[in-house]
Formats: structure tokens, sequence, C-alpha cells
């Protein structure tokens, strides 16, 4: 591994004795990683060397030694080899040689290969050589290692270019995949850098971060029969404690946006059979926020950034997502909602509570977590692919609509209700108040809405008749009134 201080060679020295071995690949690793010592000695010992190249080695290294610095050379050599064995053979057969590369190679030319190589070549019957493998070369151990030396040494231009035997198997259509990489590509064009976190978590983290769960059973933890510490004792029931600590060790490195995700299993088990495995993937953002420039106030990243995110990626994907406001001890109180498609839950996003951060070393005021069910997605995609639809050419109208609604209906619904509408491209809320203005119980929702159409201008008639019958359903379905 590493020589000693009383076997260096100084400038009083004036008798040396060489020593040319070659080490036990297997014990000089063990004995590096005991001691942790790593050496340019040992990294070369342990990938292995021939026995037959140290005699070689010291006789070459004597002759260096005496015709540059002169002095007398001892006579005789100690050669200690215990389990002394035979040089290493190579058989190759034509067989062979045809079904690796495909052409035929007569004997004779692949014993001259060989030979000009430094093999020493026996032929074995008409059809194969055993081929003596030279010290120098401890890369040659199995038969097709023949096969790539004679074909590099013979041009791979011999080589005929032909099909393949067989045909290729059709692609078999796996949209779970597919669903999972359409996902990374969203998210990491949304800004986000992927991690891969071990699945193997502490108690602790898992206890911190499980949240006050929805009301379903908890899941048993599974426990390593043998850890390789308490950081990794047990099969991990979320992804948020190996995010949480990429972003604590991330964040101390620079001030700049801290957005990660990661794509993974989940391990749940119940009691019996096999732990179910759901794959979800999952968000962690922190650090400035997306509306933060170089010439602006900088601003933190916040709930609404992860849900411009998910926006994004649901659109993206052609879902219809809605938002509602969840209670969970895992985010700040206020600060978290559920997201459903088609009266079923696909996800969840919220600002992380201050206390996690504190467990976790996180040294941010605020950081924001996402978890999306890609099974449940999976479910909620559309039945046809997204189509192509031009911008129109012809101008559109801008009408603003002020509701009052009560506090228990989401504004995503009343959004949804409004955009249904065929005339309507789009409409965005852009005031919420709740107070003396408004009865209690009820909150005051302000929607620009913006109406277009794809083969004409619309006329003032149109808008305003558009405009009342949105009202006159949100009144039906929902109760609200106009402002």
């Amino acid at each position: 591994v590493m020589g000693g201080g009383n076997t260096e060679v100084t400038e009083a020295t004036t008798t040396i004795l060489l020593e040319s071995a070659s080490w036990h690949p297997f014990n000089t690793r063990r004995t590096g990683d005991a001691l942790k010592l790593r050496s340019e000695a040992s990294q070369r010992f342990e990938k292995g060397w021939r026995p037959e190249l140290p005699p070689l080695a010291l006789r070459r290294a004597t002759r260096l030694m005496f015709e540059v610095a002169g002095g007398t050379v001892a006579k005789g050599i100690i050669d200690i080899y215990p389990g002394k064995q035979d040089a290493a053979v190579v058989t190759l057969t034509l067989a062979r040689l045809e079904k690796v590369l495909g052409i035929t190679v007569p004997l004779d030319e692949v014993t001259k290969t060989l030979t000009t190589l430094g093999f020493e070549c026996k032929g074995v019957g008409k059809d194969a050589v055993e081929a003596t493998v030279p010290a120098w070369r401890a890369d040659i151990t199995i038969e097709e290692d023949l096969v790539e030396e004679i074909a590099r040494v013979i041009g791979y231009d011999r080589i005929p270019t032909t099909m393949l035997s067989t045909p290729i198997p059709l692609s078999q259509p796996d949209p779970s995949r597919e669903l999972k990489e359409d996902v990374r590509d969203l998210l990491a064009a949304a800004g986000l850098q992927e991690v891969i976190n071990y699945s193997m978590v502490s108690g602790q983290s898992i206890e911190v971060t499980k949240g006050s769960g929805n009301g379903d059973k908890e899941p048993e933890l599974l426990r390593a029969a043998n850890p390789m510490s308490p950081e990794h004792e047990y099969l991990r029931t979320t992804l948020k404690p190996g995010l949480l600590k990429s972003l604590a060790t991330n964040q101390r490195h620079d001030n700049v946006p801290q957005w990660y995700f990661e794509v993974g299993r989940e391990y749940l088990f119940y009691g019996e059979g096999l732990p179910e495995e759901p794959e979800v993937a999952a968000g962690i953002m922190a650090g400035p926020g997306a509306l933060s420039t170089w010439a602006g106030e900088e601003t933190a990243t916040g709930f609404y950034d992860a849900k411009g995110v998910l926006e994004t990626l649901f659109e993206r994907l052609g879902v219809v997502a809605a938002y509602e406001s969840t209670d969970d001890s895992f985010y700040y109180p206020g600060r978290s909602a559920v997201v459903t498609a088609n009266g079923q839950q696909i996800a969840q996003l919220g600002e992380i509570h201050p206390t996690v951060l504190e467990h976790f070393d996180v040294r941010a005021d605020r950081a924001v977590y996402f978890e999306i069910d890609l099974a449940a997605l999976l479910t909620a995609l559309p039945d046809v692919g997204l189509r192509f639809r031009g911008p129109s050419i012809y101008p559109g109208a801008l009408r603003d609509l002020a509701l009052t609604v009560p506090v228990d209906i989401p504004a995503a619904r009343v959004q949804t209700i409004i955009e249904q509408h065929p005339l309507v491209a789009r409409a965005t809320l852009f005031d919420v108040y709740v107070g003396s203005q408004v009865e209690d119980g009820v909150r005051s929702l302000a929607y620009r809405v913006f109406l277009q159409a794809q083969d004409r201008t619309l006329t003032a008639e149109e808008v305003t008749k558009a405009m009342e019958r949105t009202l006159a359903r949100l009144q039906k379905e929902l109760g609200a009134t106009q402002r």
C-alpha cells in the first residue's frame, strides 16, 4: 500500500536492495480500506498484474540504475513465488470467431495475427488455436478478447454491413413510463433540477414529515435487517425527507433559486402481503422567487410559485385541475391545497411548516413542497391527445366581472364555469375581497374575462349576451350575485 520512511533513498544511500513484486489484488484492497490509505501503488495492484512481470521489471530497473548511476550489481536473484501458476492459455475456435464477427478468417491468418501481438500459438485441430497470453496483456482472459484483438488488427472495414438476423421487436406502449418522462421534462422546463435520493431514511425524519394525514390508515415502517446507519434505517413512506435534506445541503452554497424535484417510489406496508409501491413526483422550492429580477426587489419563493409550476404541467398534459384548501400539520396553516381532477385527488402542495424546516436545518424563511400521484394523474389524462389551435386573427374584447359567492366555493370552480362559455378565451382572477363591504359568509371575486371568436370580430351585443349567460349560470349553480 505504502512504504515506510526507513526504506527511503537519500544522498547518503550506498546500498540498494530492489524488490519487484506482484501483490495480491484482493488483499491489497482490504488493507487499503482497513487503514483508510489510498496510494498510487495500491490502486495499481488492486487491478491485478501478471505474476510474470516482476522478474522482467527487476532486470530492467537494475540495468537502468547501472547505466545511469554506475556502481556494482550483486549477482543472483531471490525469487519467491508461492502457489506458482502457469501462464494463462485461452482457446479460440474459428466457429466462435465467425459467429461474433460475421466473417470467416483463415486459421493461418489468425495464428499470424496473434503471434505478431506476442501470443504463443498452438494449433488444436483444423479449427481452433490455443494462445498463451504474454505477461504484459493482463486484459486478455476470455475468447472474446482474442476476437477483439483479431478484429482491430485485420481492420474493421473487413466486417460487412448486414441486416439483423431477426426483426426488431415492436415497441410496446407503456403509458405509465411515458407519463413519468413527460413529467420529468415539464418540471425541468419549469426550472427545477432533478435529484435522486436514497430510498432508506431515518424513522425520525418520517415521523416529522408525515403530517396530520387524511384519515387513511397509517402505513407501518419497514426496517432494514442490517441498516448501514440510523440515517438509512427504514424504507421511505414519502419523498419529503430526501428532498428536505437535498435542500438543506445545497442552499449553503449560493443564494440562488433552490428548486428540486424527484420521481420515485414510496413504500407503504399495511401489515399483510407485500408493500404497495406507488410512484410519485415531488418537488421542493426555496430561495429567490420567479418574480425576482436584478433591477427590482427580491421576492422569496412562495405558494404561488409552486402552484404556477403545477398549473403549467397540468395544462401541457391537458388535465383540467381544481385547487381546494386543506389542513395538514406538515404545511403552514392556511397555505396548502389539494389538487383534484374528475373528482379525484391527484396532487397536493403548500408552504412547509417552520418547525419542519428547523428540524432539517433548512435556512430559509419559506419553502414550498408539492407532490403528484402519478397513477391518479394517468387516469385524469384526456382520452384524446392535445390538438393545436392557432391564435385568432380577430380582435377580442375585455370585460371585468365582480361577483359575491359563498366563502366555501373555490375560486377555481367559478373560473371553470366562466371559461366554459364558447366565446370566452380565458378568465383571470385579479381581486379577492372579504370585509365590511360584503355580507358575512361571502366574499368578492373579480375576474378579467377575455372574449374572442376564431371566425369573426365579436359585436358588442354578442359580448353582452355571453356575459349575461355566464352570469345566469353562476347564479343558478353557485348562488353568485354580481356586485
